[in-house]
């Protein structure tokens, strides 16, 4: 896509959202991201979901599902240098389906050496092993994607670099709205809670300015980040920093987080910002660095004078011209929260991990720990309500984090009466006399041991 195309759709007079919707058709539709039906179908085979064989995994079939609307693709017998898994997923429109991409299954050696170097530091990846899986969505491509493309460039040997192709025309179409909104928000420093991930790549170092415990807030580098498990409407970051737990230095896990919003946001006023966004970055890193020496300097016991500032006169309000000269200790083993509480582990600093959660190296079809669960009957559905246990979905998804699960059924709210009887010892004492005579009555049957639950 050429720079006037680009200036052409910024200048149309559309909303916002819409140039972004016109700028990822244009690039799905690039010379780059199309290559040629034969060059597909001798490089690429193509997997679809099929009809459930068990509760726990995906059923991969050559053929396309019946109800779904796509160009037929005859299975191939020969061996292919890329797998691609698609599953078949629910639309708006009731009856309709669509297909997704699963996962991306690179299977030539040459062309697995080839990403090795691309994604180094990636996900403990391991040269020797013979499997390399890319899931979807390709977020791991767009963080490398210029040393992607370079390797892309480089590359001699004519084979691999024609599937080096076809993975860039797979991955760039799928990935064309978050490059659309790197091109048109990223640049004028906002962003969508959508596309959170852009600016939370392993490795990026960001400023947690929601920190109050300081003056100036902290720096973190990214390990990992993504929605958040318990709640889809927050987006957890997880960073480490060095820290001293009293015998040595070593990287400290925070958890990070945006909570969700609506439109755009600026970058710069989110509570994790990346670096390149901070106002006033130079001094806050500059100001961050010298804090940290000093705190190098603080290490190990120290015998020092400790003289109030205005901050601490401020607090201590009438009784601050009383505050003199303070000598103190400082000593983080010997200090009593040291010993009851301890300060968690810090781990290695050569020896931190970037972890994108989206490439792996084990085979895509394995049978998981304890064999595969057969799917359950009508007959089991209806004994599980029967029991009271709610609807059980047999074609609920149990591996991908991207789908929409069916919500479970809720249960009426059992009738509470208008009136609640009083226990017995509770009731008036014109009702005594009645009282007794129930006791007397059932005073044949009452166990020997009373428990207080059955006195109530």
């Amino acid at each position: 896509m050429t720079s006037n195309t680009v200036d052409d759709l910024l200048t149309s007079g559309d909303e916002p959202f819409a140039v972004i919707e016109r700028l990822a058709d244009a690039i799905r539709n690039e010379g780059d991201a199309r290559l040629s039906d034969e060059d597909r179908e001798r490089l690429v085979q193509d997997l679809y979901e099929g009809p459930r064989k068990c509760q726990c995994c995906i059923n991969w079939v050559n053929e396309i599902p019946a109800d779904v609307d796509i160009n037929t693709v005859e299975a191939d017998e020969c061996i292919h240098p890329i797998i691609v898994r698609k599953r078949v997923m629910p639309t708006e429109v009731k009856g309709k389906m669509r297909v997704a991409i699963h996962s991306l299954e690179v299977c030539n050696p040459e062309v697995r050496k080839v990403l090795f170097e691309v994604f180094k530091g990636y996900d403990n990846l391991t040269p020797e092993v013979k499997y390399l899986v890319f899931k979807a969505p390709f977020r791991q491509f767009f963080w490398r994607w210029e040393r992607f493309e370079k390797a892309v460039e480089d590359e001699q040997n004519e084979v691999v670099k024609a599937v080096l192709l076809q993975i860039r025309s797979i991955v760039k179409a799928d990935l064309a709205e978050a490059f659309a909104v790197s091109a048109e928000l990223v640049p004028h420093g906002i962003i969508t809670f959508k596309h959170l991930w852009i600016l939370f790549p392993p490795g990026e170092i960001v400023y947690d300015s929601d920190d109050r415990t300081t003056e100036y807030g902290c720096y973190y580098t990214v390990t990992s980040s993504a929605l958040a498990l318990h709640d889809p409407f927050y987006y957890e970051i997880i960073g480490c920093a060095v820290d001293y737990d009293g015998y040595r230095f070593g990287y400290r896990t925070h958890f990070l987080g945006v909570s969700s919003f609506k439109g755009t946001r600026k970058i710069a006023g989110l509570t994790a910002i990346p670096e390149r966004f901070v106002r006033d970055g130079d001094i806050v890193r500059q100001k961050c660095i010298e804090r940290g020496k000093r705190f190098q300097e603080l290490v190990g016991k120290k015998y020092m004078a400790y003289l109030p500032d205005e901050r601490d006169r401020k607090l201590a309000g009438a009784d601050s011209s009383k505050q003199l000269e303070r000598r103190i200790i400082l000593d983080v083993i010997g200090h009593p929260r040291r010993r009851n509480a301890g300060l968690g582990y810090l781990g290695p600093v050569d020896k931190l991990g970037h972890y994108t959660t989206l490439i792996t190296q084990a085979p895509v079809e394995t049978v998981p720990p304890g064999g595969h669960r057969p799917l359950r009957t009508e007959e089991d559905i209806r004994l599980n309500r029967r029991r009271g246990r709610g609807a059980r979905y047999e074609d609920s998804y149990s591996d991908d984090d991207y789908e929409v699960r069916p919500a479970r059924p809720l249960s009426p709210r059992p009738h509470h009466p208008q009136s609640i009887p009083l226990p017995r010892r509770r009731r008036s004492v014109s009702s005594v006399s009645s009282v007794e005579s129930e006791c007397a009555e059932s005073r044949s049957s009452r166990p020997r041991h009373w428990s207080l639950t059955n006195q109530l």
